[in-house]
């Protein structure tokens, strides 16, 4: 039975991230404390699994975009997010060993509810902000390093923060900022899935559940690219806003049940 639910879990989960450019981790990670069936480190596992396919089917979709983008904003994002995403791991490796399970994943639902908090803030207050056009090579690594770790750490993919980044560092329209933020997160979860591949023979992981979330990420990473490309700007964003209010009260609640 929970197989069914995780595999609907994930095709929600990265669906939805494909349109909106959170990728799904943000998703899937309290969605499966919910449910609560594995601990911190099984969920990481399963969500990075999920959320690297839904962004290599998300990214064959839109390769022209690909490759019209705009090379120095990519490629500093990108190169910050391995290494990032390298420190994130390492981090949550630690925290692992040193606090446990529970104050990981209790940890881990506090920063969510802070983060979301400070995103829904900034929605209501966004267009009395002014943005930027960072254009640093080491600004944009610093960004995407940054990003990368706290979304490796969180095991959500990165994709709230980095929307609301990229529309504030390089203001950008939100679905151009949702292109983006998919790259980001691919990269940032290249050494969460070399970690993984290196430690397949100390994973306790259900088989056939792999081999679902990797097919249902890959449907949802389909069609809600597919989607995606027939939204407008503020749909999209809309979309986002509305996901970022839900998701913070599962996290309260998550927050709640763990105290």
């Amino acid at each position: 039975m929970y197989v069914a639910i995780y595999s609907i879990i994930v095709w929600i989960a990265t669906f939805i991230g494909a349109i909106t450019g959170l990728g799904g981790g943000i998703i899937i990670k309290p969605a499966f404390d919910f449910v609560g069936l594995d601990q911190a480190a099984m969920i990481s596992v399963y969500s990075t699994i999920a959320v690297f396919s839904m962004c290599i089917v998300s990214l064959y979709k839109r390769w022209d975009d690909v490759k019209n983008s705009q090379r120095k904003i990519a490629l500093g994002l990108s190169i910050g997010s391995i290494v990032g995403g390298l420190s994130g791991e390492q981090i949550f490796q630690m925290a692992l060993e040193y606090w446990g399970n529970r104050l990981v994943s209790l940890s881990q639902s506090i920063l969510l509810v802070i983060i979301l908090v400070g995103i829904i803030v900034y929605a209501f207050f966004q267009e009395k902000i002014a943005t930027h056009s960072l254009n640093q090579w080491f600004g944009i690594m610093v960004l995407g390093w940054s990003v990368g770790l706290v979304s490796v750490f969180l095991g959500i993919g990165g994709g709230p923060l980095n929307i609301v980044l990229l529309l504030y560092f390089f203001s950008m329209k939100s679905k151009e900022a949702a292109f983006y933020s998919i790259q980001m997160i691919f990269f940032a979860q290249i050494m969460k899935m070399g970690s993984i591949v290196t430690h397949l023979h100390q994973i306790d992981w259900n088989g056939l559940l792999v081999i679902l979330i990797i097919v249902f990420a890959f449907l949802g990473g389909y069609f809600g690219t597919k989607i995606q490309k027939k939204l407008t700007h503020q749909q999209v964003l809309t979309c986002y806003h509305l996901l970022m209010i839900l998701l913070l009260f599962i996290n309260l609640y998550n927050v709640y049940r763990r105290l």
